[in-house]
């Protein structure tokens, strides 16, 4: 047995998590200048922005949840 010789690869190369990831470091870059926070939510269906301000930063609006979404599901 001997060590690795790359990193090894949990989930497949086109896998969404993966394509995530690759695609916001391409797009917010890796430089360490600036820190932010992404957070990914599965089963919403749209954001009812009708009584929010734009330039609200607090509130965003309120969420609709999508009633047919089944995490285990590959369409989802």
């Amino acid at each position: 047995m001997t060590p690795l010789t790359k990193q090894e690869e949990f989930l497949p190369e086109d896998h969404e998590l993966n394509v995530i990831q690759t695609e916001s470091a391409e797009a917010f870059g890796t430089s360490g200048i600036m820190n932010m926070d992404v957070f990914i939510y599965w089963g919403v269906k749209s954001i009812d922005k009708s009584e929010v301000s734009m330039w609200d930063t607090n509130y965003i609006g309120k969420v609709v949840w999508d009633e047919n979404f089944k995490f285990e599901s590959k369409e989802s």
